[in-house]
């Protein structure tokens, strides 16, 4: 049976308690069974049928206090219950009876080819711990994965290192950058309007200056309507280059949760596995997903349009297919097959190639994009540099 082992000495005890409640709330929102057993439950006194009331009775609240393992799989056998694991949460597997929490192992493992268990255990010492409390016959039955949760106070470290470095970067690109006076236009609604009236009183020497930005030299770019309108471009890319990260991050719920995690989603490439994510996906999750972007992209006319035309294709039938022509495509070096490929549903054939559109269209590296150098610090060895020793009298 998967069983994770999470090493919580390094945290407080009313965090590591929050923790575990949580962690049952995000299980249950994916759709998992969830059980929370303490040691209470699995103790001595109470003896195994303990652990089983408390097991079943969070997964059928009104059940009887009559309960065996026999039961547990009946129950998980209906339509309505079957095909998502049960997840049981120890949170203090140290303080448990060892010869209960023993034949309570037993017992699950005996109805595992029916029943999908995953044991989640809050481990305060070392891993011998386990050894220590369960025998060595019984430990074969758990397929062990190790998790240590981290000092909160270096969590802490890192964040103020990182609000250093952000400040950091604002002084040096703010006093560096001739043009800096123009970036908070990215807050303003009528942005346009701004950037029209500055760049109208831009002196010759600023003039000159702005469009000999590299970016410019590239794209051949001149006159001040140019710079106002190629701002204003410059933010709305910015804006739908957030929306389809949004997506992106979607996917990537689906794609990384402890259910679907593999060793392939890690490794290999996330856009190309995205992709490949949402052409599998099963209907019903597909369709939720669609609606998740619908929703991030209401404040973009345009994107909002193409994915509830996606959206609403859910009941067309699978030869009602476009006969748009489907190319190959390659997204930052991630080779992602566009073309439809044989028995794959229609809805996510259509949500695959909205996805590979939106990438290509709106995912633009910033150092192809006209005045990027206006808004966008990147000279990471001089704040690496200035972090050394003591960044806050640099601040």
């Amino acid at each position: 049976m998967p069983t994770t082992l999470i090493f919580t000495k390094n945290i407080e005890f009313v965090d590591d308690m929050l923790m575990f409640q949580d962690l049952k709330g995000y299980m249950q929102s994916n759709g998992c069974h969830t059980a929370f057993l303490s040691a209470l439950d699995i103790s001595t006194k109470c003896g195994i049928g303990s652990c089983l009331r408390s097991l079943y009775k969070q997964l059928v609240p009104k059940a009887s206090d009559v309960v065996d393992v026999p039961l547990i799989a009946s129950w998980y056998c209906k339509d309505k219950n079957y095909d998502k694991p049960i997840i049981v949460i120890i949170e203090d597997m140290e303080q448990c009876d060892s010869e209960v929490l023993v034949d309570f192992i037993k017992m699950l493992s005996e109805r595992v080819m029916k029943i999908p268990i995953i044991f989640i255990l809050g481990v305060t010492t070392s891993f011998d711990a386990l050894r220590k409390l369960l025998l060595s016959s019984v430990t074969h039955y758990l397929l062990l994965c190790k998790f240590t949760l981290e000092f909160l106070r270096r969590r802490m470290d890192s964040l103020i290192e990182y609000v250093l470095a952000l400040k950091l970067a604002c002084i040096k690109h703010l006093s560096g950058e001739p043009l800096s006076f123009l970036c908070p236009g990215m807050l303003h609604e009528d942005c346009e309007a701004f950037w029209s009236g500055k760049c109208e009183s831009l002196s010759e020497v600023l003039r000159s200056y702005t469009f000999d930005l590299p970016s410019c030299q590239r794209g051949k770019t001149t006159g001040d309507n140019n710079l106002a309108q190629g701002l204003s471009k410059l933010k709305w890319l910015q804006n739908n280059w957030s929306y389809v990260v949004l997506c992106l991050f979607k996917v990537g719920q689906q794609l990384l949760s402890p259910l679907t995690a593999s060793h392939e989603s890690v490794n290999g490439g996330f856009i190309s596995q995205a992709i490949q994510k949402v052409r599998e996906l099963p209907s019903d999750s597909l369709y939720q997903l669609l609606g998740q972007w619908s929703l991030h992209n209401e404040e973009v006319i345009e994107m909002d349009k193409e994915v509830k035309v996606v959206h609403s294709m859910r009941n067309l039938p699978s030869d009602g297919h476009t006969s748009k022509e489907r190319h190959t495509v390659n997204i930052h070096g991630c080779l992602a097959c566009s073309a439809r490929k044989k028995g794959t549903p229609f809805l996510n054939d259509e949500a695959t190639m909205l996805l590979v559109k939106l990438l290509i269209k709106f995912l633009v590296p910033i150092e192809n994009v006209p005045f990027h150098e206006i808004f966008f610090f990147k000279d990471v060895a001089s704040l690496k540099s200035s972090l050394i020793g003591d960044p806050r009298s640099v601040i």
